[in-house]
């Protein structure tokens, strides 16, 4: 896991504007609130934007930050790690309604009690028909992604 991450929408962490994690109840496999970042190394939402004409998602500027130590953070880079903590934290009230992936609905509300913040890396492939990987399960997390659900662990980079 990178030790820089980068997000865009401010140009400073305001911790009095950070929105508490809630799972969505009706769509999406991504949690509201948090803060979101990608790796400062990889450049990687700047080159999403602007490959799907969403260039006004960088115009509010961005910070870069890195995670206090002994930070407690959910990495998935692996299938294995992706089924761990689905097993582990599945939000059992929801259901994948599709047939093209298994989407994983994981209940955010109680992995935050455990964790920090989660680490997702990209990767996917089709097996038997269905997609595998987080590109598919965790559909939405387009990028590589950090998603904070603690405040108290966000050191904003001055440099």
């Amino acid at each position: 896991m990178d030790s820089r991450f980068i997000h865009f929408g401010g140009d400073h962490f305001y911790p009095e504007k950070f929105q508490p994690i809630k799972n969505y109840e009706t769509s999406f496999v991504k949690p509201h609130g948090g803060l979101w970042a990608s790796p400062l190394s990889t450049n990687d939402w700047a080159e999403y934007c602007k490959y799907n004409m969403m260039n006004n998602k960088l115009w509010n500027g961005w910070f870069t930050f890195h995670l206090k130590d002994h930070s407690q953070v959910l990495q998935i880079t692996n299938q294995k790690q992706l089924d761990d903590a689905y097993n582990e934290f599945r939000n059992y009230n929801r259901i994948s309604h599709t047939s093209k992936a298994d989407l994983y609905f994981f209940d955010y509300e109680k992995m935050q009690r455990y964790y920090d913040a989660m680490y997702v890396e990209i990767f996917g492939s089709i097996e038997g028909g269905i997609g595998r990987g987080t590109y598919w399960s965790l559909y939405g997390f387009d990028i590589t992604t950090l998603l904070v659900f603690n405040p108290d662990i966000i050191i904003e980079d001055t440099d």
